[in-house]
């Protein structure tokens, strides 16, 4: 029997973008492709989902050049940062974008922006967010909106199962 693919979230990664690699530590954007490549498919296999919730990559060609690196099925949700990832779907039908805005997933509504009010959010709903704003930080005793930005996760995807798993314990 095949096991069930795992479902995995993130968000900004940048490929390609030299100043978001320099930011990060990195001598060039093609060492910090490759780094976040590797944390990627150490944790995804090629049956996985990945829900990308925006900013995939900087240029075309890096929308390319990750799609042929990185392990699983990509779903995404376009941030105000993917125009190389809409140039790159317009003629390639395999990438898949979502339409929404806001989705719902394992019981986690889903978006590129920190949404201040959603469904569930009084029931013990969790949203998971992109966008890097350096003043929207997770902080569970306010709200159970948790921000997936690939940053505050070792530079990796992050499994949505386990993550609900680990945050329920701080409910």
């Amino acid at each position: 029997m095949k096991k069930q693919p795992k479902v995995f979230v993130t968000s900004d990664t940048f490929f390609g973008r030299k100043k978001t690699a320099k930011k990060r530590g990195y001598a060039s954007a093609a060492e910090m492709n490759a780094v976040m490549a590797a944390n990627w498919n150490n944790k995804v296999s090629e049956d996985d989902v990945v829900i990308h919730l925006g900013n995939f990559a900087w240029t075309p060609n890096d929308v390319e050049e990750m799609l042929e690196l990185l392990n699983g099925k990509l779903i995404f949700m376009l941030g105000d940062q993917d125009h190389a990832l809409i140039t790159i779907s317009e003629s390639d039908e395999s990438i898949d974008i979502l339409q929404d805005q806001i989705a719902v997933q394992d019981d986690v509504v889903l978006s590129h922006w920190p949404l201040e009010i959603w469904i569930g959010k009084n029931n013990g709903k969790f949203h998971f967010h992109g966008h890097t704003e350096p003043n929207i930080r997770t902080d569970l005793k306010k709200m159970l909106r948790v921000n997936v930005c690939c940053d505050n996760w070792s530079l990796a995807p992050v499994e949505i199962a386990d993550t609900l798993d680990l945050l329920k314990d701080f409910q």
